[in-house]
């Protein structure tokens, strides 16, 4: 309501106590309220400023959130020009949304990463007790291996270790022939697998991630593996582990690095896993936790180490930085809706978030 219709010599003050507009009148307000009624069916008459003041202060709310939104998604699309990854997501692992995105659904190479699921898969069908032969088909395998030789007698535990830790394929396909009696038995629990926890552009042919025909995942389906390893603490405990030693029955020790260079910088990291393949690029997947908000930052196709871990350190900053805008903004709308809640004490059932008698909403 504007000032028309009031005279002149009406004297109303705006005064704010406890975050209340209270407005006072002279003796003549109630005969203009009741001249005034059919226009003001769905305004409060007792307090016809604060209703106004609050339509206002909404509209501003509601322009406030819209540019604020637009304005976030112009930064991320700016920050994404930065990125070279071929494809890059971060997803919450709370509510499994992405938080940024580059190509998510682009089929690519796994390299490496491929060990989480042949770790998952082994975890499921084996007992960390149990003892494993080392076969010759497994000693052999090359390229990075965690020195293992054929009859030597290794736990399932010690292989999930060499295999997240070393990145070794002995270890990889020793797992794969323990539960499966084959590597391609194995590899179809793997594709299974894939498919129960949603990777539905993923596609698997070893145990390993080494390169060939029709194997690829994408950046959104590592991400959803990245979430279900984390489902399993034991598997949480490897990847987050930098080094370690481990022993066979001939009392030989193996002394294994974590290739997850971020372990040694980025106190936020639990862990991750590394790939590469000259087709495939560096890739990377890993999880990250800040004041109890958990994100999963997938990468694929970098060009160099040196780019993986500047765009990972990036991500994650820019994961947990877009959940802290987030939750300002429902601070602000929760505040918000708090003084509303506050101002229409006297309101009756109209009020700043309802509807006025045409079932149009105030905002």
């Amino acid at each position: 309501m504007t000032g028309e219709g009031i005279n002149e010599n009406r004297e109303y003050e705006a005064v704010k106590s406890n975050g209340v507009v209270e407005l006072k009148m002279d003796r003549n307000w109630e005969l203009l309220k009741r001249k005034c009624r059919t226009k003001m069916r769905f305004w409060n008459l007792n307090d016809p400023l604060s209703n106004c003041l609050k339509r206002g202060a909404a509209k501003i709310l509601f322009y406030g959130l819209a540019f604020m939104s637009i304005f976030l998604v112009f930064l991320s699309s700016a920050f994404a020009e930065s990125i070279n990854s071929r494809a890059a997501v971060v997803m919450d692992v709370l509510t499994g949304r992405m938080l940024y995105a580059k190509h998510p659904k682009r089929r690519l190479p796994p390299a490496s990463t491929t060990k989480l699921m042949t770790a998952i898969v082994a975890i499921e069908k084996a007992d960390l007790d149990n003892v494993v032969t080392i076969s010759k088909n497994a000693s052999i395998v090359r390229p990075l291996k965690a020195g293992f030789i054929q009859g030597d007698k290794v736990t399932v535990e010690k292989l999930l270790y060499a295999a997240l830790i070393k990145s070794a394929n002995d270890a990889a396909v020793a797992l794969a022939e323990a539960v499966a009696g084959s590597e391609k038995g194995f590899v179809e629990l793997m594709n299974q697998k894939a498919i129960s926890i949603g990777a539905k552009d993923t596609k698997f042919i070893n145990s390993t991630g080494l390169p060939g025909p029709h194997q690829y995942t994408t950046a959104l389906d590592l991400s959803k593996i990245m979430s279900c390893v984390l489902s399993y603490p034991k598997l949480k405990e490897i990847i987050a582990t930098p080094a370690v030693e481990l022993s066979t029955d001939k009392g030989e020790i193996l002394s294994l690095k974590n290739t997850n260079k971020l372990l040694w910088s980025d106190g936020d990291l639990i862990g991750g896993k590394t790939g590469y393949t000259f087709r495939a690029g560096h890739c990377f997947v890993c999880a990250a936790e800040r004041e109890k908000e958990v994100i999963i930052v997938a990468l694929l196709g970098s060009s160099s180490r040196e780019h993986l871990w500047k765009e990972a350190e990036a991500l994650i900053d820019k994961g947990f930085q877009i959940i802290g805008n987030k939750k300002r903004l429902q601070s602000i709308h929760i505040q918000n809706g708090r003084q509303n809640k506050e101002l229409s004490g006297s309101f009756g059932k109209y009020s700043i978030h309802g509807r006025n008698r045409f079932g149009h909403p105030y905002i």
